[in-house]
């Protein structure tokens, strides 16, 4: 089929949302310990808890209003010899460590998932590449040596082995190691001696994590630079953290707490994952990477940060199951009020006035964070959370005016709650973003690509908060990150920037998948303890974050036939995203009013079989038979011809 696309760029439809397209960090599928966290170290500080055995999101805990975790402090490390939980005279409040007497040894997997890998070590290291090694070492009479190294399952070493020194005082003692083969093994601290000594805070560590070097990163925990890098290559315009249906929690004992997860790290108080830890045998967040650390990586990649604080309200969704906190009492003042009165002086606050801002020069960022948005919950609606929501927002805009706020809409957008929760938004004049969120199967993305045409501009605008063409939960995601879903999300793009008038933020969900920790199925990026897969959908929202423009433009096209278009650019360039879902060959003739000439940049996927997908296992190595291709086109008379195969998504630079 011959298709004709003109491009008027002297008629500029609006301005595009400055920050149109960004990511969504969510500590679900073990995104962050595991993940991002470049320790890989499980249970680093001896500090563990889980919930009890049996318990799950969607079972009896929905129905209990206290979880009563057990404790475990040496979970996750093998040990021989005599080694005992122990917090006396801790170098922090509240702090355990393990004592370890005479000859003994401690070994970690690392973070394998807790699933069907339980058994298998997880810790990589590759063959030349140095690790960092450093732990908090207290000699109470200890007399002998202090040895660290990574074996393998039958003990052959796949480090050097190199000894720590200690003292009587609690020191931090740094060593490196290197690897000697390619392989996935324990880590090993062991002791050779007699007597007693304290271990804490264990790091193992590549030696080249992201922001090392960085004094603003001493205090805290530190990035798993390959991951960090996937995000950069992206330049995303936001990020929102930490959640989802984390912030809330399943109960109000379980609700994400902001304040614990700053400070030094062993004042950081770890928290169970709820809700996404309890079908994992209790995934505990360490809280290594908290809120300083995320407000740091927005800055560090020029990210918005999108921070999203409790409501007062459990749960979320169709799964609010317990009463909030009572809105005229002294816990709803304290933990919801003054928690996002605290959070903002903590951001933006200046250190020689405020307390809050003081703890975050301490940390070593005296520079405000500049902080511009705010969440309030997730995928909550009806009476309790807008009174909710109505209390945070006069008691932030009588303070901070400028801050905005987010309104949630419930689970999915343009449903009856989603609706009703907007016109309470209208109703009440509240200059606030509304939280809409969407999981559909791809064919509702290819045909909902005009859904927000019609919304009024006037009133409040849509921050498109979670969305992607595949749900865990209605069973739409047979073959998850197929390239039909990430096909599909590229045709809803189109759609989205035409409406950038009125959708002022949107990111993908969720972000990060390690293998063998998978508790949602459809992913952005899937990562294992050694690599990192490009995936289809990846692919897709990486070309479409490098090519959003200033402008967008009116163009002659509609979609028709299965193919999409969307202009945006400046009096420089223009970005001309083309998306053909379609089983046709497409012939596009492009024009516009000023005649082009030189040379047209084409980045491209393409793939002939929907049903392909760019995979990684456990331990192995990526495949990605969909990859990012590019060509240069000429210009002929001033116009340029493209001729697209099947099932392509293309973007076109074009210099003005």
């Amino acid at each position: 089929m011959i298709k004709q696309l003109s491009i008027y760029e002297s008629q500029i439809l609006h301005k595009n949302a400055s920050n149109l397209f960004g990511i969504f960090l969510e500590d679900i599928n073990f995104s962050v310990d595991g993940g991002l966290n470049a320790n890989k170290l499980n249970n680093y500080s001896f500090d563990s808890f889980y919930p009890p055995k049996g318990t799950s999101m969607f079972g009896d805990l929905l129905f209990k209003e206290h979880l009563k975790p057990v404790y475990d402090r040496l979970r996750f490390w093998e040990i021989t010899g005599f080694v005992q939980s122990c917090n006396q005279d801790s170098k922090f409040k509240s702090g355990w460590f393990a004592r370890v007497v005479g000859d003994a040894a401690l070994k970690n997997k690392g973070h394998n998932g807790g699933g069907k890998h339980k058994n298998r070590p997880a810790i990589s290291v590759k063959a030349g590449e140095k690790y960092e090694v450093s732990c908090l070492l207290r000699s109470v009479d200890f007399s002998g040596t202090v040895s660290v190294y990574v074996e393998d399952e039958r003990g052959n070493l796949l480090t050097d082995k190199q000894v720590v020194t200690f003292s009587t005082d609690w020191e931090k003692q740094t060593v490196k190691l290197t690897a000697v083969k390619d392989a996935f093994g324990k880590f090993v601290i062991c002791t050779n001696g007699t007597g007693t000594i304290d271990l804490d805070q264990l790091f193992f560590m590549e030696e080249n994590y992201w922001g090392k070097g960085d004094a603003k990163y001493d205090i805290g925990g530190k990035f798993r630079r390959d991951l960090v890098e996937m995000l950069r290559e992206m330049h995303p315009r936001f990020m929102r953290f930490p959640g989802g249906g984390l912030v809330g929690g399943v109960h109000k004992d379980t609700a994400y707490e902001w304040k614990d997860t700053i400070g030094p790290l062993g004042d950081r108080k770890g928290a169970i994952n709820n809700p996404w830890g309890l079908n994992q045998s209790g995934y505990f967040q360490s809280y290594q990477i908290g809120f300083y650390e995320l407000l740091c990586l927005c800055e560090d990649l020029e990210m918005e940060p999108v921070p999203v604080l409790w409501a007062g309200l459990t749960g979320r969704g169709q799964f609010i199951t317990h009463k909030g906190l009572d809105l005229d009492s002294q816990e709803y003042q304290e933990r919801i009020i003054q928690n996002y009165l605290d959070f903002i002086e903590f951001a933006n606050g200046d250190p020689e006035t405020s307390k809050w801002a003081k703890k975050r020069a301490d940390m070593g960022h005296p520079q405000s964070f500049n902080v511009k948005y705010i969440g309030v919950g997730n995928e909550n609606t009806g009476k309790y959370y807008t009174k909710s929501f109505l209390k945070i927002y006069n008691a932030v805009k009588a303070k901070y005016p400028a801050m905005m706020l987010i309104m949630s809409t419930g689970s999915y957008y343009d449903s009856k709650t989603c609706r009703r929760q907007w016109q309470d938004a209208i109703d009440h004049n509240l200059d606030c973003l509304m939280d809409g969120h969407t999981y559909s199967a791809p064919e509702w993305f290819r045909k909902n690509t005009h859904i927000f045409d019609k919304n009024d501009r006037s009133g409040q605008h849509l921050f498109l908060g979670e969305y992607a063409a595949g749900n865990s939960y209605s069973g739409n995601c047979k073959q998850p990150n197929s390239y039909e879903s990430a096909l599909a999300e590229a045709a809803f793009m189109t759609g989205i920037e035409r409406n950038s008038d009125f959708v002022d933020l949107a990111c993908y969900a969720p972000l990060f998948n390690m293998i063998g920790g998978t508790q949602w199925r459809h992913n952005l990026i899937d990562f294992n303890q050694r690599t990192v897969v490009h995936s289809t959908n990846y692919l897709v929202q990486k070309l479409y974050c490098n090519a959003v423009g200033k402008n967008v433009y009116k163009t002659s096209f509609t979609d028709e036939d299965g193919v999409y278009v969307s202009v945006s650019g400046d009096e420089q360039e223009k970005f001309v995203k083309i998306v053909n879902t379609s089983e046709e060959i497409v012939e596009l003739d492009i024009s516009l009013e000023v005649p082009v000439s030189g040379k047209i940049i084409c980045e491209f996927v393409q793939h002939d079989d929907l049903a392909a997908t760019n995979t990684i296992d456990f331990d192995g190595e990526p495949t990605e038979p969909v990859r990012i291709q590019s060509m240069n086109l000429k210009a002929q008379n001033g116009n340029a011809h493209l001729t697209m195969p099947k099932h392509a998504f293309y973007v076109l630079t074009i210099k003005t």
